[in-house]
């Protein structure tokens, strides 16, 4: 049986649609797909119960509106405890628009993040995003359980790059095209200024916090690309 579930397919969505429209067609269009594709489903639900979904390969974790961070940890927290060796996590307005992206190996590494909205030539360094990664499960590599920092409003990705880094836990970047993330559905903030006020605020918090570290330092340790 064990041996069964570290084999299996899992995703681990957070979903919070805050009555946008938008956003609940995508949930539903990766519901589809993830099932097409075998996957068990596990959803951190911060919806109202009758826009669920009810199908046999879906496990709701029914919650309070909570922040990104708190909804990840929730399903970062159950994932280490079960015997899965690895799993995919994103958001429900995360689109994949070619499947065979999701095929991309972990390899030696213990997280693969995917860059969607960035340009490869920016970077030197693997980062960590959040709207869609794959990670192996630290605790059954022995590895420390990193988790987000759920104090933060903003930059949850920045600070848990970090984490991974002073653990070395290795980052491996997937640059492509074949992902889409609609930021202008973003129901976190309450407006455009308010991002980018609370962006600012988070990354001095960031800043301070990995002093020992180096205001520069960049968030991985090791080059994925």
């Amino acid at each position: 049986m064990k041996e069964d579930i570290a084999n299996s397919k899992v995703v681990y969505i957070c979903s919070f649609f805050n009555g946008n429209l938008i956003r609940k067609s995508y949930f539903e269009k990766n519901i589809s797909l993830y099932t097409k594709l075998g996957y068990h489903i596990v959803v951190c639900w911060m919806n109202k119960k009758e826009d669920q979904i009810n199908q046999e390969n879906i496990t709701y974790i029914d919650s309070k509106v909570v922040n990104a961070s708190t909804a990840r940890n929730k399903l970062l927290q159950m994932f280490y405890k079960s015997e899965y060796t690895e799993a995919l996590f994103s958001d429900d307005d995360t689109i994949i628009l070619n499947k065979t992206i999701l095929e991309k190996p972990i390899g030696p590494f213990d997280i693969l993040s995917y860059v969607i909205n960035l340009n490869n030539r920016l970077l030197d360094k693997p980062i960590f995003l959040s709207g869609i990664f794959k990670i192996k499960n630290l605790r059954l590599i022995n590895k420390k359980m990193i988790l987000f920092d759920e104090t933060l409003e903003s930059n949850q990705d920045v600070d848990f790059g970090y984490n991974a880094n002073h653990n070395e836990i290795r980052i491996k970047n997937v640059f492509t095209k074949d992902i889409f993330n609609d930021q202008q559905n973003s129901v976190m903030f309450s407006s455009k200024e308010d991002r980018e006020r609370k962006k600012e605020q988070s990354i001095k918090i960031i800043i301070k916090k990995w002093k020992n570290y180096g205001k520069h330092l960049s968030p991985i340790s090791n080059n994925g690309n």
